[in-house]
């Protein structure tokens, strides 16, 4: 009786290599688009960071204001300490905006000299 035998079934998957396996994009559960969501929002904040405190310091003075640098100072500092800030400034340098002066001023060229 010569045959070929059909191969044993593979053994399930258990422990780490289980989580090894990645799921098809459509699986993802509403939770993970949440953390996602959620991780975005936190980065922009932090890479943002210097930005929105600038902005929270040109509101009127009163509890609106408090509450955002209240806020946005230990997001700031938080920046700082990764270097996240950096992202920020980089981008600038590309786009070509440059820090000058106080935000809010206009650099006016000089006028060109001219001899006669």
């Amino acid at each position: 009786m010569t045959g070929t035998f059909p191969s044993p079934p593979e053994p399930p998957l258990r422990g780490w290599r289980r989580r090894l396996r990645r799921r098809p994009a459509a699986e993802h559960t509403a939770g993970h688009v949440l953390v996602v969501m959620l991780v975005g929002l936190v980065l922009a904040a932090l890479v943002n960071a210097d930005a929105m405190v600038e902005r929270a310091e040109r509101k009127p003075f009163g509890p609106g204001r408090d509450r955002s640098l209240a806020i946005w100072h230990p997001v700031q500092d938080v920046a700082h300490v990764l270097q996240l800030h950096r992202l920020r400034d980089l981008g600038d340098r590309l786009v070509g905006h440059t820090d000058d002066g106080p935000t809010g001023e206009v650099a006016t060229p000089e006028p060109p000299v001219t001899t006669t």
